[in-house]
């Protein structure tokens, strides 16, 4: 009786390799009909990547304060590359004049651009803004009717900025980049307390 008991023992645990090893099949199986899947999708991206090339630059000038600081790295993807073509409210580099601008979209084509009283209007509509009041200039242009491939650039602190107000539209080939990211320049430490010694 009790021989039978223990041989009854040993299949039990025959049966569970079997089953650690069918689950451990069905699992390689699985892996291999979801590689396929995973393959393409790196693939596509490689393709996506390989299109977009990174750039690093830094920042000089206060025009795009508060967002970005004098000293500050940017890191720039280029367009329209991975992320498609600029978009309203994107921080963008452009060659303007022989010179390497950061400024942030505010049109694009089509669009129509004004300003009232320091306030920014784009077809019509207030425009969600990215720049704070304090650093509005009170100021008023257009309306400017953007044409085909322009975009209307401005800078964040708008009483210091020179941008499209100033130099007009920007042709799209003109744009360079999108930030994608900001690297803050390092601040210097705030000075230490001396303690007297007694």
């Amino acid at each position: 009786m009790g021989e039978r008991d223990h041989h009854d023992g040993r299949d039990d645990g025959r049966d569970d390799c079997r089953e650690e090893r069918s689950a451990a099949v069905r699992r390689f199986e699985e892996s291999l009909r979801t590689a396929p899947r995973l393959l393409i999708a790196l693939m596509v991206l490689i393709v996506l990547l390989a299109q977009t090339t990174v750039s690093s630059y830094r920042v000089a000038g206060a025009s795009m304060t508060p967002a970005f600081a004098d000293g500050d790295r940017i890191v720039v993807a280029s367009l329209p590359g991975f992320f498609g073509e600029p978009r309203c409210g994107e921080t963008v580099i452009a060659r303007v004049a022989d010179e390497v601008l950061l400024k942030r979209v505010v049109g694009r084509p089509g669009d129509l651009i004004e300003e009232h009283a320091g306030v920014l209007h784009r077809n019509g509509q207030l425009l969600a803004d990215a720049s704070p009041a304090a650093f509005h200039d009170g100021g008023d242009f257009g309306p400017v009717r953007l044409g085909p491939g322009e975009y209307f650039l401005m800078g964040d602190h708008r009483r210091v900025s020179i941008d499209s107000r100033e130099f007009g539209p920007v042709a799209r080939d003109a744009l360079l980049g999108r930030v994608i990211l900001r690297v803050p320049a390092p601040r210097p430490a705030a000075p230490q307390a001396v303690l007297a010694r007694e």
